[in-house]
């Protein structure tokens, strides 16, 4: 084999095996990554004895927008709708009230997406501005059908689907 010929051989080989081992090591960190993390839950007990409502709270740590795809409860979708909730312009954290407040927008889980946390400055700005800027996120839904052992959201990031479950705050005796 000429030397030049083995050389561009060698080349190539070597530009696949670095190219492989970029895409392996970007899945594997993929895999492990989990932009989608919670950080409260909110509980709210109405007074006319209806079932209790809760509000997990959201945090995208991640760098990209996050799109919810579905949400169930104890592993079965809910009989009721499942609400996204945003504070916005506001540091008040996402929850039901007895009197609702105006920082505190619900909505669909699909009609927005939850983006990226703000860092403190960035928060800080975004408070003051008051230009309807999304803060908190949260899902709310009720316990219609009973005590809740787990909330999982399945989401949509970079384009692929991951899934949070929730189970650090209720309690898991069944």
């Amino acid at each position: 084999m000429k030397p030049a010929k083995r050389l561009t051989s060698m080349i190539v080989y070597g530009c696949l095996i670095i190219i492989i081992g970029m895409a392996a090591a970007a899945g594997i960190w993929y895999r492990q990554t989990e932009p989608l993390n919670t950080d409260g839950l909110s509980t709210f007990t109405p007074p006319d004895g209806k079932p209790p409502e809760y509000v997990v709270g959201l945090v995208n740590k991640g760098l990209r927008k996050i799109d919810i795809v579905s949400v169930t409860i104890n592993g079965a979708s809910p009989s009721v709708p499942v609400q996204l909730g945003i504070t916005y312009d506001s540091g008040q954290f996402v929850q039901v009230l007895a009197e609702p407040v105006p920082e505190i927008e619900f909505m669909g889980i699909h009609d927005s997406s939850i983006y990226p946390a703000l860092a403190g400055d960035e928060l800080k700005k975004a408070i003051m501005k008051k230009a309807h800027t999304p803060i908190l996120y949260g899902i709310r839904f009720s316990a219609e059908e009973g005590a809740v052992h787990s909330v999982t959201v399945k989401y949509k990031y970079l384009g692929f689907t991951k899934k949070l479950k929730v189970t650090r705050w209720f309690d898991n005796n069944r």
